[in-house]
């Protein structure tokens, strides 16, 4: 999609460029902020003025339900968010608009959990088993790793490693941990019992 901070020459609108004026606290990198899950705002975060919606997207979700389970991360720029149909969407904050979309293998269930990012890539699992790593600005993919039968948890980001919960048919599962540069698994727990839907985090 169209790059909104750009005008219609192509050059960049000043007034929409955010890199120099937003904050980190106008990011919210993976599922509950941080690696804690604590789901805490910055001690000094405060809304300005009432809450107004801004835009609505088009329909993401095309499956059985039409609200995605996925929850957004967003960056200065991008609202990144999974869905059902096994897509990963790359929004524009300031207007809503598609910039990119990435397709996962084929599953039943898709995308539930929530992807994560750092400086340069989105992070994202799939219900067909799959951990994905994907350029933020072009969801070009830079690498995957099959890691189990479904993942339907979000990945944790700590460390340089992307730390995700897998599930295997059995009903079993592992805690997986993969280099963030390349995707090779680095530790792999011992098997869970059951399915671990829930996402990892550290103290």
């Amino acid at each position: 999609g169209k790059d909104p901070r750009l005008d219609g020459d192509g050059v960049r609108d000043q007034n929409t460029d955010t890199s120099d004026t937003e904050t980190p606290r106008d990011v919210w990198p993976q599922y509950r902020l941080d690696g804690t899950h604590q789901g805490r705002a910055h001690t000094d975060a405060s809304l300005k003025g009432e809450l107004s919606q801004q835009w609505v997207s088009v329909d993401l979700n095309e499956e059985y339900y039409s609200a995605s389970k996925s929850s957004p991360a967003v960056d200065e720029d991008m609202v990144y968010i999974g869905a059902d149909t096994g897509n990963l969407h790359a929004l524009w904050r300031k207007n809503g608009t598609e910039a990119w979309s990435f397709g996962t293998r084929t599953s039943r269930n898709g995308i539930h959990g929530s992807p994560a990012f750092d400086d340069t890539r989105v992070y994202v699992g799939a219900y067909d088993g799959w951990l994905y790593a994907l350029e933020k600005r072009t969801g070009t993919m830079v690498w995957e790793s099959r890691l189990g039968d479904y993942i339907g948890a979000s990945p944790m980001l700590y460390d340089g490693v992307v730390y995700i919960g897998v599930e295997m048919s059995e009903p079993a599962g592992y805690l997986v941990g993969c280099n963030m540069t390349t995707g090779e698994e680095v530790m792999r727990s011992q098997k869970f019992g059951n399915h671990p839907h829930s996402s990892p985090s550290v103290d």
